[in-house]
């Protein structure tokens, strides 16, 4: 790659000091004159990955911070430059149109404004985490999130749906550590929301067979049958369906994890982590130390407070980069309280306000668990049926 790529690129390879690691993040930082476009996606760099699967991407632009008045950070900032500064890509010159020269390193990403912000990034770095650190990372940094988070009420004891494309080599104990995290937050009553039952959803092996790409879209399902045909796993399967979306052909490579109740979602996470220890961690030394193998990096929606016809902000990088203000009063005293968003999937039924956001869920919820003759994908498995194209497994 070093001796073919062209002039402009810098290649880097992360460091990655656990063995079996990987960097498994996708994620695009575009720099405009007018502010960044920070993008992160499930999809790699590859024809079929945007082409013929089931994929997520979310992304915000932000403007450049106003020197003058330079504003704090913010959760946000905080967690996009932490990550960064754990890749230690080499530091680089870029000259940018209208602006001049900068130092691109992880510090440069400071000179933007995610005051905006839509969602919390969730990231995974590989590390020993101990101290203040165990928190910032993997499945902790989600639980300490969410922790901090008021829920409704009648998200006490829901059920959470894991979804994702590779399957770890997992156990019980971990299953009820991940569980905990996921499970984290309060309503507002103050009362812990509990322990919600989980399924996973993942295709089965007629899904793959019948799909866009027949059983060659178990290439991109990678998980080896002694992962996937343990004992119990089994109360937790549940099939893909995405009729709603059209997407019931198109395997899912899109990882999400999210708490639901009927169509409503407390809370709702996009990102490369798959379920695996490697991915969002695993606790030792009596839960003093998180050890994370990977690279991967989510965005979290959350509710948050809006203020209703209270000034608010739109900017794009690319539509002329300008931002326009609203001139609705803020909320000052004998104004309303600021209304809570309400996350919805695709599906769900009543009157769209500007506190409900639609967030494209591409399966159905609640989940439907497999039957008794249904087969989880596992790809090292032989099948004799024919796909859609008149092949077998392996080819």
């Amino acid at each position: 790659m070093k001796r073919s790529k062209p002039t402009n690129w810098i290649l880097h390879k992360p460091p990655l000091p656990i063995s079996f690691g990987t960097h498994h993040s996708k994620a695009m930082l575009l720099v405009y004159p007018q502010g960044v476009r920070v993008i992160v996606h499930t999809a790699n760099l590859i024809y079929v990955d945007w082409n013929n699967k089931s994929q997520g991407l979310w992304m915000q632009d932000f403007p450049w911070k106003d020197q003058s008045n330079s504003t704090k950070g913010c959760g946000f900032e905080n967690d996009l430059v932490d990550y960064l500064s754990t890749l230690k890509w080499p530091e680089f010159t870029s000259n940018l149109p209208s602006l001049g020269n900068f130092n691109i390193n992880s510090a440069f990403f400071k000179k933007f404004d995610y005051s905006e912000a839509k969602v919390r990034l969730i990231a995974s770095v590989p590390g020993y985490h101990t101290g203040s650190n165990l928190k910032k990372w993997g499945h902790m940094k989600l639980r300490t999130v969410l922790q901090d988070c008021v829920f409704d009420k009648e998200f006490q004891r829901s059920p959470l749906v894991y979804q994702f494309s590779s399957l770890g080599s997992l156990d019980e104990k971990w299953m009820a550590e991940l569980a905990l995290s996921m499970s984290s937050g309060y309503s507002e009553d103050k009362t812990p929301l509990g322990l919600g039952e989980s399924l996973i959803i993942w295709p089965t092996v007629e899904d793959v067979r019948c799909s866009l790409e027949g059983y060659a879209a178990g290439n991109a399902i990678p998980s080896p049958l002694k992962n996937v045909e343990k004992g119990f796993l089994k109360k937790y399967w549940a099939k893909w369906k995405a009729s709603h979306t059209g997407r019931c052909r198109a395997m899912p490579h899109i990882k999400t994890y999210t708490r639901y109740k009927g169509q409503n979602l407390a809370w709702f996470l996009l990102t490369s982590a798959n379920l695996s220890k490697a991915a969002w961690g695993a606790l030792q030394k009596n839960n003093s130390q998180l050890m994370i193998r990977s690279y991967e990096l989510g965005v979290l929606f959350l509710p948050s407070r809006i203020k209703v016809d209270g000034p608010s902000r739109e900017f794009s990088c690319t539509d002329k980069g300008g931002s326009s203000k609203g001139t609705g009063k803020s909320n000052l005293p004998g104004n309303p309280v600021p209304a809570m968003t309400k996350l919805v999937t695709l599906a769900w039924q009543g009157t769209k306000t500007s506190e409900v956001i639609q967030l494209p869920v591409p399966y159905e919820l609640p989940p439907e668990p497999y039957s008794s003759q249904d087969i989880p994908w596992s790809w090292d498995r032989r099948y004799s049926k024919k796909d859609v194209y008149g092949q077998v497994w392996p080819r």
